[in-house]
């Protein structure tokens, strides 16, 4: 286990331990894994992404 997960320095680490303490429950929790998620998202998957097909646009 690396120290980082020890400590809980990491978000989801946070989130975890919130949950098992019975603070995060239900929509609470999902709440907060729906913006994480969403902010994973938009960090890892830039405008240019060139391994996304997107569809050509129309000219008239």
């Amino acid at each position: 286990m690396s120290p980082d997960t020890r400590r809980g320095t990491r978000q989801i680490d946070r989130l975890n331990a919130l949950t098992r303490a019975g603070v995060l429950v239900g929509w609470s929790r999902a709440a907060f894994d729906t913006l994480r998620r969403g902010r994973n998202d938009a960090a890892h998957n830039h405008l240019f992404d060139t391994t996304v097909d997107v569809p050509e646009a129309e000219v008239e």
